[in-house]
């Protein structure tokens, strides 16, 4: 008995050391704590085993995932024992491997590890809501890894349907879910949901946890990216800055950091300061080296140090930057992602402006095959895949083609346009609206090679049918502003603006007239 209330007496410095992030500190009281286990009870004990999932976790958090691997691993071989089954420890080991394998290169050898997880707290009674939470939060996030976006999206829904049923109203737990779909949301480029989300996820963290809790930097930096996203740069810069002094200098938060230092050279070149912006990537490369992960960082960064590249004009070094980013991903079996294809198309922006136009067409269509199988044909991000590959097929000559791709890029960006815009603001998508990928300047031009009244018409029309959308959300805000009265509706706008307003309102053949004429 006095041996085992001299483990228990170390368990409160352990636990405080790590929560200060002293990792030595807490590994020297954990091993000793764990060396009068294994004596009193015996190695293959299930109160050793306990003791091994605690210094797995310790060695995860110091950054050892190979130690706290095979910790995890003989661990869960012993708790799964029938004689000594022991589902709360059981829960922990695998949870530990399975975090370890979402954030390696295999991240779908996670997935039947989380249905194990889910499977052993079903059989508890009562259930343990929180960690049947994470569970579900973990195989999607799996899921969302695999690039199995709908399949996430609905985990993540059924996460959070979870957690308002068997939760408290202030758990922190309950934030998790809505940061998820908030991701997932912005890439699938509907700013306003994201945004919902963000802001609630940032509330729930703000009133649950302490101020220099590392999950509210977080929700800080997916906020700020989204109001980027919208336009609204200066406020988020103010976000970053934010997170940034909540993360402090903390060596265990160097990733998270570097990730921020990346957003701030993204604002700063679209706030026209691509020396700062340099500067910023550069300092997200130095930070967060060794930490598990930092290569996904890296990656990021690299890409950015690309686009910088070739926005200057410098495509050589464009053309180094985004080759590198390529051999990270190959060399972590991230071959066929997003990431990947966004880097394709970024080598081929590069191969454009070299003259290269060949190379260039043939990484664009590779960067079209990818994002087309992996998101589908509709997803927005397939609007720049088409954009570019029509620029390179006008400049080889193939006018036709170039036509034909551009129109196609014209149609993706101007469905998902239709899709986003009425959850804006005004401010927001007028901004939305001319940042947009548009076709139609390559397809005007190309139109212009190619003899034939038809080609001219679908060229046209997809000039006509843009301006009709961005009149038609006009024409929507009167009407919601001012009701059926259309001399009040008619004051609400300038003169100029009044008789394309209202073109946009009129059906078929007047709308064609009507925004034609407003051309």
């Amino acid at each position: 008995m006095g041996r085992f209330m001299d483990v228990l007496t170390r368990f409160q410095p352990m636990r405080l050391h790590l929560g200060l992030q002293r990792t030595d500190s807490a590994l020297v009281e954990a091993t000793a704590a764990q060396r009068i286990l294994e004596s009193t009870f015996g190695k293959q004990s299930r109160e050793a085993a306990n003791g091994s999932v605690l210094l797995a976790d310790i060695a995860r958090a110091a950054g050892d995932d190979v130690s706290a691997m095979t910790r995890y691993t003989e661990a869960s071989r012993i708790l799964a024992e029938t004689d000594m089954a022991d589902s709360t420890g059981l829960v922990g080991a695998l949870e530990g491997s399975a975090l370890i394998l979402s954030e390696s290169d295999t991240p779908s050898l996670a997935l039947p590890l989380f249905q194990r997880i889910l499977t052993a707290e079903s059989r508890l009674h009562p259930i343990r809501a929180r960690e049947y939470a994470r569970a579900l939060m973990g195989r999607s996030s799996v899921l969302r890894a695999m690039t199995r976006f709908d399949s996430a999206t609905a985990g993540f829904t059924e996460a959070r349907s979870w957690i308002d049923r068997h939760l408290p109203p202030q758990h922190p737990l309950r934030a998790e879910p809505l940061v998820a779909l908030a991701g997932l949301a912005r890439e699938n480029g509907d700013l306003a949901r994201a945004r919902a989300y963000a802001d609630t996820a940032l509330v729930l963290r703000r009133t649950s946890l302490d101020e220099d809790d590392p999950r509210i930097a977080e929700s800080l930096h997916l906020l700020a990216v989204i109001e980027k996203d919208l336009g609204a740069l200066d406020s988020a810069r103010v976000l970053l800055r934010q997170g940034l002094a909540t993360l402090g200098d903390r060596p265990s938060y160097e990733r998270a950091r570097a990730a921020m230092y990346n957003s701030l050279g993204l604002i700063a070149r679209q706030q026209g300061r691509p020396l700062e912006a340099r500067q910023d990537f550069e300092r997200s490369l130095s930070l967060g080296t060794g930490t598990a992960g930092e290569w996904r960082v890296r990656a990021l960064t690299l890409r950015n140090l690309g686009s910088l590249a070739n926005a200057r004009n410098e495509h050589l070094e464009a053309s180094d930057r985004y080759r590198e980013t390529l051999e990270l991903l190959r060399l972590h079996g991230v071959s066929q992602s997003p990431e990947f294809a966004s880097v394709l198309l970024g080598l081929g922006n590069a191969q454009q402006g070299l003259g290269h136009f060949a190379q260039a067409e043939s990484l664009y269509r590779a960067a079209l095959e990818v994002h087309t199988r992996i998101l589908g044909p509709t997803h927005p991000l397939l609007a720049l895949d088409h954009h570019n590959l029509a620029s390179t097929l006008l400049q080889s000559g193939a006018y036709a083609a170039a036509l034909d791709t551009a129109l196609l890029a014209e149609d993706v960006s101007r469905r998902h346009l239709r899709l986003v815009i009425a959850g804006l603001t005004e401010r927001e998508a007028l901004h939305y609206a001319a940042q947009r990928v548009s076709g139609l300047d390559v397809a005007l031009t190309a139109a212009v090679h190619v003899p034939g009244a038809a080609l001219w018409s679908r060229a046209w029309d997809g000039v006509i049918r843009s301006r009709a959308l961005v009149l038609d959300e006009m024409a929507d805000f009167v009407v919601d502003k001012c009701g059926a009265d259309r001399g009040a509706a008619a004051e609400a706008f300038p003169e100029p603006a009044r008789g394309v307003v209202f073109a946009a309102a009129l059906p078929g053949a007047e709308l064609a007239r009507g925004a034609d004429a407003a051309l």
